[in-house]
């Protein structure tokens, strides 16, 4: 005669992976979301108050993109000044506190 409780558990143990794989996912996903996510939105909003300030906005070439999120963020970019020369410069985006506003700070250059 089979017994019952041990066919219980033989049925059971497919399903329970399969719950627990199912919470892996959408944790990950959750995770994702609310720490990747809000990345290119920030970016953009950066890209947009940096040529605010150029001469040649349509030149802007940003060279790195940080892949986390942050508050402020350092920026390094291309573009062409007033007399068509390419230059390269380098500041960082911040953000105000209720994350709506990004500003633009250039670096300073030492010419030491």
């Amino acid at each position: 005669m089979v017994d019952t409780a041990e066919v219980a558990k033989d049925d059971a143990a497919p399903v329970v992976v399969a719950l627990i794989l199912f919470g892996i996912t959408i944790t990950s996903l959750v995770v994702w979301y609310f720490y990747f996510a809000p990345l290119p939105t920030d970016l953009r909003m950066c890209d947009e108050a940096i040529k605010a300030k150029l001469k040649a906005p349509a030149t802007y070439n940003r060279i790195n993109s940080p892949d986390y999120y942050s508050p402020i963020y350092d920026i390094t970019y291309d573009a062409q000044n007033s007399f068509g020369v390419p230059l390269r410069s380098h500041g960082w985006c911040e953000f105000d506190k209720s994350h709506e506003h990004a500003t633009w700070t250039e670096a300073l250059v030492n010419t030491n």
